[in-house]
């Protein structure tokens, strides 16, 4: 209810305000301008949900970055119809975005500005995109984190036992290298009886975060599933997501254009660029530059 009041007390204030810019401005300028703001607004309750509670601020550079479209000759060939049709909210979304954006189109966009002190508008060719700042900026450091993170090892002064079935325990010794580069290791002995035969003798930590034999059963119960799965503990990830949140750029923070860049030109390193470590969208499209012109 708190965001749903905050949109409509906006959207209010942002309508007043184009009245007044009628006077200044084309009608087809106003037109364009209530058009994108109510994109703006879908868009935004959209990605952030109940969690949202700051008063929205517009910056005019991004309806200045846009509105030179509109000045363009009418004779113009006509853009090519928009590939991106599915709702904002919808779990299509991010798989239009999948099918439709290269990591190549990260370095090609030209950002236009910040909306709410918490997104980043941007363009691409006839296209506009709305990037959350924080959730791209995390997505990026929690991958980065996992590539250099370097874990400690911890050597058991006695090799311990674990507790396997033999399905288990010929698992573990068949896909030893995944554990071994999470940071476990073990002395396997393969005259023992089957179950005896694997011990714990190394385990992986990294400041206060400690793996052991919980995460070595987390990891069986997916790889008995998956089996080619290059897995990791949930714990280890969830570790990753905390450290990369709280290193990452929050909302409430005002961008320079260089910054704003660099945030996307991050998004063409990252492997998996859609959704931050939490689940929450990193950019939806906006809307089709050519589609507000026509309707204005």
């Amino acid at each position: 209810m708190m965001v749903r009041n905050y949109l409509e007390t906006l959207g209010i204030q942002l309508m007043d305000r184009l009245k007044r810019l009628a006077v200044q401005r084309s009608t087809a300028k106003v037109i364009l301008m209530k058009s994108l703001t109510n994109a703006l607004l879908k868009l935004v309750a959209s990605m952030t949900g109940e969690r949202w509670h700051k008063c929205p601020q517009l910056l005019t550079t991004v309806l200045n970055g846009i509105s030179r479209e509109g000045q363009e000759d009418e004779t113009n060939e006509a853009a090519p119809a928009s590939v991106f049709m599915a709702k904002l909210d919808s779990d299509a979304a991010e798989a239009e975005l999948q099918r439709n954006i290269t990591k190549d189109d990260f370095l090609e966009m030209e950002v236009l500005g910040q909306f709410n002190l918490g997104f980043i508008i941007a363009k691409l060719r006839d296209d506009l995109f709305v990037v959350d700042q924080h959730a791209s900026d995390e997505k990026y450091n929690f991958e980065r984190l996992q590539r250099e993170t370097k874990l400690q090892q911890q050597t058991l002064v006695v090799p311990r036992r674990l507790d396997l079935t033999a399905v288990n325990e010929a698992l573990l010794i068949e896909k030893i290298h995944v554990f071994q580069e999470v940071g476990f290791d073990f002395v396997v002995d393969m005259e023992q009886s089957a179950t005896n035969r694997v011990r714990l003798s190394k385990i992986p930590y990294s400041k206060s975060v400690q793996l052991g034999e919980d995460d070595i059963q987390e990891m069986l119960f997916l790889l008995s599933d998956q089996p080619d799965l290059r897995c990791r503990p949930s714990r280890l990830s969830s570790m990753f997501a905390s450290r990369a949140c709280r290193s990452s750029i929050m909302i409430g923070t005002a961008l320079t254009k260089r910054t704003m860049q660099q945030i996307l030109q991050h998004m063409n390193q990252t492997e998996q660029p859609w959704n931050c470590p939490h689940g929450r969208p990193t950019m939806r499209h906006l809307a089709s530059v050519s589609d507000l012109l026509t309707h204005s």
